[in-house]
């Protein structure tokens, strides 16, 4: 999980030597949607990614798990 919205290089090479397909997942306002391009620009061509975007408002903390597998579906 990311606090805030920035992804830093120790976190993308986490995600990159322990994972082959990500969900990206980030608050449904401006700056999460803002942030979601730039990380899918930085590690699709690394692997699978999939982007969840979230309704105004959301914030991926604050979902409850039948949300998220509504997502994920």
């Amino acid at each position: 999980a990311l606090m805030g919205s920035t992804l830093s290089e120790p976190q993308e090479q986490l995600i990159l030597s322990h994972c082959d397909q990500v969900a990206l997942m980030l608050d449904g306002d401006d700056a999460g949607a803002k942030c979601l391009r730039e990380f899918y620009g930085r590690l699709r061509r690394c692997l699978y990614l999939r982007e969840i975007h979230l309704e105004l408002g959301e914030q991926p903390d604050s979902l409850t798990d039948d949300r998220i597998r509504e997502l994920l579906s």
